[in-house]
């Protein structure tokens, strides 16, 4: 795990895959989870979320995205899972 945050609906945390992509889960009380889609932080090269926050309705992450050209910012927004 990367990353945590408290959402209106539990909590949200991010992690890495063994395939190298950031992937999300998330729990209405902190005991169990479920892993939820995070279009857009998969695909080639290494995803890396570092932070999570709620903004609005939404979710919002940072963190890295890199690959043979380097490394570049992340920034990813979606609504709440």
């Amino acid at each position: 795990m990367s990353a945590v945050t408290a959402t209106p609906r539990g909590f949200v945390a991010a992690g890495t895959t063994g395939e190298r992509d950031a992937a999300l889960w998330a729990s209405p009380d902190g005991l169990a989870w479920h892993r939820v889609a995070a279009r857009g932080l998969d695909g080639p090269g290494e995803q890396r979320v570092t932070a999570l926050a709620v903004l609005g309705g939404d979710l919002v992450a940072v963190g890295t995205s890199a690959d043979h050209r380097g490394e570049t910012p992340l920034l990813w927004r979606a609504p709440l899972p």
